[in-house]
């Protein structure tokens, strides 16, 4: 998620004992109930964005029938998010719009559960968004469940097609000497049926490489996860740097390759070499977005809803999908890209960077959060670490989206968890938890 301070979650403790209601959690304020991130004593759950695709968006002529709703301007596709002056736009369909439906059905079950069925039978009340929902209890049954109204589309496979019912949730009892790991990334055959995007494997084949290296933990080395800086997709990188042929290239530029070569590949707020990397890798997105095949990308928009500096223009910017489609190309087995040198970018990029030996900077010194009123703060981690802190690599090294909570649920004492939100700034930028307050446990 965006990172903001105050965040999105408040840690509270509901308690009401004449309806049998006792929880700590994480709620939305103003929200009823504790929604995402609930511990009732015997049976806790949590969840990841199951990255969904639950909107459809749809050009409508001037001439769409339309009423007004609430002062907005709704159409049999939905309500208009964009107007144009000729009174075209756009429409937005949205599930819950749609059924009529905000799964608030759910919530007060949720405060009640006692056990993972209960959980279980509370979200097939959820409607949006759609989650990976983990699910345990203290009598040791364990769920993994997607939660949420899906559309089922037509087969156009481009996801544009008509809604034509709803895709059935996926479920999973986890067995007692397996783990489940869910990290926004594409999980199974389930997955295709919620969006064709989905995050990238890394975060999960990580923690899959800790859990498998450590298959049972206590809440403090379960939280240590959390703060985990090992970048995997740097392996490509490395392999590459290491083939890649420099003689004649001055001193500097083979200096600059072997400090990344032998680099440990962790985005630790201190390492020097951790900047130098993504210096380079700054270097070669700008490069690639450069090339004349993306120019149409760079070209301005003419829609002026859409255009630099509006509303989407973030999301739209080539920089982010170049930096993400990277690791892949890097790959052994990555396709080449039609028309691009990667070998002569990488040396360019060396060159380009190799200046940054002379004046070293620390990850953490370019890595920075920076809360409103507040100190920047430094933070390890990157895109694709388990301590996922996001920037813009070819643009800006400050993070913007990162961790909006971080817990350990402890079945077992409840007192015991341990949680956190940026709001505990200095916890919070360290990829650290905080235990429980003694008055998130006493009534």
């Amino acid at each position: 998620r965006i990172v903001t301070v105050p965040g999105v979650y408040q840690q509270v403790r509901l308690v009401a004992t004449d309806e049998d209601v006792d929880v700590v959690g994480l709620t939305f304020p103003g929200v009823p109930g504790v929604q995402h991130f609930g511990h009732t004593g015997t049976v806790a759950w949590a969840i990841t964005n199951a990255m969904a695709d639950t909107q459809q968006l749809t050009d409508v002529s001037a001439q769409e029938p339309r009423d007004v709703v609430d002062g907005a301007p709704v159409t049999a596709h939905g309500p208009l998010v964009l107007e144009h002056p000729d009174g075209s736009g756009v429409a937005v369909r949205t599930v819950p719009w749609l059924v009529d439906d905000l799964g608030l059905a759910a919530l007060l079950p949720l405060l009640r559960a006692r056990s993972v069925a209960d959980v279980d039978a509370a979200l097939d009340h959820w409607v949006e968004p759609v989650n990976d929902v983990l699910v345990a209890d203290v009598e040791g049954a364990v769920l993994h469940r997607v939660a949420g109204l899906v559309p089922r589309r037509d087969g156009s496979g481009d996801g544009s097609g008509e809604w034509t019912g709803w895709v059935v949730p996926h479920r999973r009892e986890v067995g007692a000497d397996e783990h489940q790991v869910t990290a926004n990334h594409r999980q199974g055959e389930h997955s295709a049926a919620l969006a064709d995007e989905l995050a990238p494997p890394h975060r999960a084949r990580r923690l899959e490489q800790l859990l498998d290296e450590r298959p049972v933990l206590d809440v403090e080395q379960a939280a240590a996860l959390h703060a985990d800086t090992l970048l995997l997709p740097a392996e490509h990188w490395q392999r590459r740097l290491a083939a890649l042929d420099l003689a004649g290239e001055p001193e500097q530029v083979r200096e600059l390759r072997d400090r990344i070569v032998a680099w440990d590949r962790r985005m630790d707020a201190d390492s020097v070499d951790a900047a130098l990397f993504a210096a380079l890798r700054s270097a070669v997105v700008r490069r690639l977005v450069e090339h004349p095949a993306l120019a149409p990308l760079r070209a301005r928009s003419a829609d002026p809803w859409t255009g630099p500096g509006e509303l989407f223009a973030p999301w739209l910017r080539p920089e982010p999908r170049v930096a993400l489609a990277l690791d892949r190309w890097l790959e052994p087995a990555g396709e080449p890209v039609p028309g691009v040198d990667l070998e002569e970018d990488l040396r360019l990029a060396l060159r380009e960077a190799a200046p940054q030996l002379s004046a070293p900077t620390a990850w953490g010194d370019v890595h920075t959060f920076t809360p409103l009123g507040g100190p920047a703060l430094r933070l390890g981690g990157d895109e694709g670490c388990v301590l996922s802190t996001s920037s813009v690599p070819g643009v800006d090294d400050r993070v913007w989206r990162g961790p909006v909570a971080r817990l350990v649920w402890c079945l077992a004492d409840r007192s015991r968890s341990r949680w956190t939100v940026p709001d505990d700034l200095e916890v919070w930028a360290a990829g650290s938890t905080s235990p429980m307050q003694p008055d998130h446990e006493e009534p």
